[in-house]
């Protein structure tokens, strides 16, 4: 399948797609933003429809699978994965509806970055669940004994596995993907192409802020702050680069050549 130069327009660059998004999730998603746009319906509100979408898909997935409660079992589970692939598409028509209507904005952002969270805490916490009511193939082949106790103690198991997989693997994970694709968006397209923040000025933007009047953008602002803290932490060898490239050449040698002609 060949991508259009539409919907390629419509893309952060080429070069940070995989081959699944670009052949098959970018071209869908771009249809979609093609519709919303039409419709006049924000970016923003994509975003939290994509939440709530992939969210809501945890009520699938706390259903058995075939082996535990047959045919419905496994209808359950596919219509969850479906839900998961939905919340997804959404996720990427967000980006391309921004670039395609210019309607770009911080907390949009913000909201992009934490979609992966609200998807995932519920459906973690659903599969523990599941677990907690299926788990006789799990106990048959580590030779436990079905008891009350034993399932408590299972369960906890599985739910603190569930916080270090979620928290550290895959919240890391997401850190990291979003931060190398701005970095690399801003080597390409400098500032403007790119969203890459620091933890400072975000820091600063929260200080300047008011409570009054602003408390959800205040907290959401707090939880950025944190996050970009994060990924500067991961990557301390970046970070020297780019100091040392500031102090010895100045802002005007990281700014891409095609920009400052």
């Amino acid at each position: 399948m060949k991508i259009s130069e539409k919907v390629k327009k419509t893309l952060k660059s080429s070069e940070t797609e995989d081959w699944l998004d670009y052949r098959l999730i970018r071209p869908l998603s771009y249809l979609w933003a093609c519709l919303f746009a039409r419709l006049g319906i924000h970016p923003n509100t994509v975003t939290i429809l994509s939440m709530i979408i992939g969210a809501g898909s945890c009520i699938f997935y706390a259903h058995g699978s075939y082996y535990y409660e047959g045919t419905y079992g496994l209808m359950m589970n596919i219509i969850a994965v479906l839900l998961l692939i939905w919340a997804d598409i959404y996720d990427c028509t967000d980006g391309q509806l921004a670039r395609m209507t210019g309607k770009k904005s911080q907390i949009g952002r913000i909201l992009d970055g934490m979609a992966g969270f609200v998807w995932f805490v519920p459906i973690y916490l659903a599969l523990v669940y599941r677990f907690y009511n299926h788990h006789d193939i799990e106990f048959n082949l580590l030779g436990i004994a079905e008891t009350e106790q034993n399932i408590i103690i299972a369960t906890g198991i599985v739910f603190i596995l569930s916080l270090i997989s979620g928290f550290v693997g895959m919240g890391g994970q997401q850190r990291l993907a979003d931060y190398y694709i701005q970095i690399h968006l801003f080597f390409l397209k400098g500032e403007k192409g790119s969203e890459l923040d620091n933890s400072a000025k975000q820091k600063e933007i929260y200080d300047n802020t008011p409570w009054k009047g602003n408390l959800i953008w205040k907290t959401f602002l707090k939880s950025y702050v944190g996050y970009t803290k994060k990924q500067e932490k991961q990557t301390p060898e970046f970070q020297k680069l780019m100091e040392h490239i500031r102090e010895k050449y100045g802002r005007e040698a990281i700014i891409p050549r095609k920009r400052r002609e």
